[in-house]
């Protein structure tokens, strides 16, 4: 069952592949000027809304239909290339605009006996991107 995607890659349970997210984190922040008063405390004036970020975990198991390496080197491609995506999320869009990967990094990497690795988390980053005029709303199917 697909539970969600950024860009193309899909995350999906199935009895031959594993590839889903934890720890997800969404911040929102708003963006404020400081004017220094003479002799007072600064004024503050709000500018407006600041980017979203969103950060998420994906855990990488070869034993669950999934070759780690390649999965992060999709990754790093979007990264490398500054891929504008789509995230989505139990097949809602997360907000109202797409995202850019701002970092990726392989953790917790273990390897087989040939050096080849098996099992890896890739901490994800995104950052909100706005495009004129908005997107049309994305809605995952099952593949």
């Amino acid at each position: 069952m697909t539970i969600g995607s950024l860009g193309n890659i899909y995350f999906v349970v199935s009895a031959k592949t594993v590839r889903t997210i934890s720890g997800y984190q969404r911040k929102v922040a708003a963006r404020y000027s400081e004017h220094n008063i003479v002799l007072g405390k600064p004024k503050l004036e709000f500018t407006g809304p600041s980017l979203e970020d969103v950060s998420f975990t994906i855990q990488l198991n070869k034993m669950y239909g999934v070759k780690p390496i390649d999965e992060f080197e999709r990754l790093k491609e979007y990264v490398e290339t500054g891929a504008i995506v789509d995230f989505v999320v139990n097949n809602v869009p997360v907000g109202s605009d797409q995202w850019v990967i701002k970092d990726a990094a392989m953790t917790n990497v273990k390897q087989g006996a040939k050096g080849e690795i098996y099992y890896c988390e890739i901490n994800v980053t995104l950052a909100e991107y706005i495009n004129d005029p908005p997107i049309v709303s994305k809605v995952v199917t099952e593949s």
